[in-house]
């Protein structure tokens, strides 16, 4: 005898009753499996592909809201720079990485939340990588390194496919003639 609530269906054995319910929570589970999680790479705004990353030390506390960086003027091309990456996903991160002429540097992101203003990023960034910008008359002798994975935070924008945060640790900017100034913060952006 049936219960309320229960359909027959036709199956290899015979008859059997199933509970209407039991076949709405097992729908419902596997469609609840195969979603994305609010926070999968797959959800946030970035642009696979060719991005440009830049990276930026301050020499002076009072430019920016990180500590400033030592010496003043060490190397004398300044502790900014910008190359090309290119962004793919891989597993749970965006990650972006240099061509082998630039340099062998690595920005892992995953979204921790969001806001109002776009997706909370936690990562991590390692290597080295030189100045490449889009005009190569404008290039600079200057290298950031990141000897071991450091600490990357920041915010990847609701409207545009534009990333920006801060890098805690150690970074070393230097130059081919051997000037070095090390940082424990500076800023980076990301974009198309």
């Amino acid at each position: 005898m049936r219960r309320a609530g229960e359909r027959l269906f036709r199956g290899n054995n015979g008859l059997r009753a199933v509970s209407a319910q039991r076949v709405t929570c097992l729908l419902a589970a596997a469609l609840l499996a195969s979603c994305d999680s609010p926070t999968s790479p797959s959800k946030l705004n970035f642009q696979a592909g060719f991005n440009w990353l830049s990276i930026i030390g301050y020499d002076l506390d009072d430019l920016a809201a990180v500590a400033p960086c030592g010496p003043i003027l060490a190397p004398p091309a300044g502790k900014a720079l910008s190359f090309p990456v290119n962004l793919v996903i891989e597993g749970g991160d965006w990650v972006a990485r240099t061509s082998a002429d630039v340099g062998d540097l690595e920005l892992r992101l995953h979204s921790v939340g969001s806001s109002g203003a776009g997706h909370t990023l936690e990562g991590t960034i390692r290597g080295s990588a030189k100045d490449a910008p889009a005009e190569a008359q404008f290039t600079r002798d200057v290298k950031v390194v990141l000897a071991a994975p450091q600490r990357v935070t920041g915010t990847l924008q609701v409207v545009a496919p534009f990333a920006l945060g801060r890098v805690s640790g150690h970074i070393v900017f230097t130059d081919s003639k051997g000037s070095t100034g090390t940082c424990t913060e500076i800023d980076w952006s990301m974009s198309p």
